[in-house]
């Protein structure tokens, strides 16, 4: 018997297998690449940023110092005279309906109602 040599030159069929998984893997990198790129961009990479760069706030912790407790003092400050001013004008509008109430001869009306 007589032997054959074997065929010259590259197996196309060999490389076309090789190479198609290799394309595939490249495009489907990019596509993530370009997403991850994407999404770094937007408001949510900003605040993702924002969380890497400051770390985690656990509830009862602040972030920052003096300036952040400075800025909460005067908003307590200043809700504390809110309050106290919705608590006059509540007291005041129970002494309109009652001297209203006395001038119209109608019964008065109790404390709240």
């Amino acid at each position: 018997m007589m032997q054959v040599a074997p065929p010259a030159g590259p197996d196309f069929n060999f490389l076309i297998d090789q190479i198609v998984p290799l394309i595939g893997i490249l495009g489907i990198a990019g596509a993530v690449t370009v997403s991850i790129k994407w999404i770094m961009q937007s408001p949510v990479g900003a605040a993702l940023a924002e969380r890497i760069r400051y770390g985690r706030v656990r509830s009862g912790q602040q972030r920052g110092g003096g300036a952040d407790d400075a800025r909460l003092a005067a908003l307590e400050d200043h809700l504390e005279a809110l309050q106290a001013q919705v608590g006059e004008l509540v007291e005041r509008q129970d002494f309109t309906e009652r001297v209203l109430a006395e001038k119209r001869g109608t019964p008065q009306l109790g404390r709240g109602q």
